[in-house]
């Protein structure tokens, strides 16, 4: 569950309450506790340093966590872990010097009888303790936040290879699925006794599709040109098993530097074979294009009356591949009688294949 932020000063922030009261607590207690030789505290002073310090902790745990917030929009520990420290420590000690002047001058104003000078003057005084703590803190937090940040980006690493070993395990698994297998051979039979030279061909189109599948799934995209080529080989075996019933139209001219994942075409295309129905009298369509950056996969939307039964992980699998690897994602609608999905073209970094 995420945590709720607290607000102060009527502004939501990054602090949690628990984060909120600590702050209280423990920011008097810290610097009351660094002033203890050359300060003996009586209940009143006490109380009053207590006060005094809480204040000063509060404005400046909140500020400085929303430097860090601020930061993470235009420099990133993973982009930029240098620059981003020398920002972190900079940005940290200008603010800390700057809120601790303000704060001591009005809390000096509001405890004491003094003229506004007088308690600018009280604040002034501060200011090199204030750098010293600030500086000191400045370099903790950033130490300490690029260490979280990169064991986070290591987890995530983690969790990204574990999320696409099992897409890639999914992948081989459903196309190496004794359904397939036994549909391609049953077709091949019977080529073999009406037409040797189709059969042939056919037996070198399947080879194709499983040499591909083996080699492809080692990567995380590959390009377009290679997925269109295999749906070819693909799209051959369907149009062998299903003749006219079922009718496809592929219109992908690839490009270079256009990327997608592998076997997501023909996942989509089989799934639009499974849960359609595909009969003389009502052949299924199904167009694959591009537009905009995007390939889309579309067929005409005629549900089997009796549908099999569909977990659905192939599709989300495929999202969260897509959702992995681009801030663009898999787009699904159904409208006009068409289903469609639609995937973004990815471009080529190294780190991918």
């Amino acid at each position: 569950m995420k945590k709720k932020p607290i607000r102060f000063a009527d502004v939501k922030g990054p602090l949690t309450t628990k984060q909120f009261w600590a702050l209280m607590i423990l920011s008097p207690l810290f610097f009351m506790g660094i002033t203890w030789p050359s300060s003996f505290y009586t209940l009143s002073s006490f109380l009053l340093a207590f006060s005094w310090y809480s204040i000063v902790g509060i404005t400046q745990g909140v500020g400085h966590s929303y430097i860090a917030m601020w930061l993470d929009r235009w420099v990133t520990w993973e982009a930029s872990p240098k620059k981003r420290a020398i920002l972190t420590i900079v940005a940290i000690v200008l603010y800390s010097v700057f809120a601790y002047i303000v704060v001591a001058t009005m809390l000096a104003l509001f405890w004491y009888d003094i003229t506004f000078k007088e308690a600018l003057e009280i604040g002034v005084k501060g200011i090199w303790i204030a750098v010293k703590i600030s500086s000191g803190f400045a370099l903790a937090f950033a130490t300490i936040t690029f260490f979280l940040n990169w064991r986070k980006s290591q987890v995530a690493a983690e969790r990204l290879e574990k999320e696409l070993a099992n897409y890639r395990y999914n992948t081989l698994k459903n196309q190496v699925n004794p359904h397939f297998l036994f549909n391609s051979l049953n077709v091949l039979t019977d080529l073999v006794h009406e037409d040797a030279d189709l059969s042939e061909k056919y037996i070198q189109q399947l080879s194709k599709i499983y040499r591909y599948i083996l080699e492809s799934t080692h990567h995380r995209i590959v390009p377009l040109s290679e997925e269109v080529a295999f749906i070819e080989s693909y799209l051959f075996l369907l149009k062998i098993r299903f003749g006219d019933k079922l009718k496809i139209d592929l219109d992908v001219n690839a490009l270079d530097n256009e990327y997608i994942v592998p076997v997501a075409i023909q996942m989509l295309v089989e799934n639009a074979v499974k849960h359609n129905q595909i009969t003389k009298e009502n052949p299924l369509k199904i167009q694959i294009f591009k537009k905009d950056r995007r390939l889309f996969v579309q067929n005409k939307y005629q549900p089997k009356v009796s549908p099999k039964d569909s977990t659905g992980t192939g599709l989300m699998n495929l999202e969260q591949q897509f959702r992995i690897l681009s801030d663009k994602t898999v787009e699904i609608s159904q409208e006009n009688g068409f289903y469609t999905v639609s995937l973004p073209l990815l471009e080529n970094k190294k780190e991918d294949r």
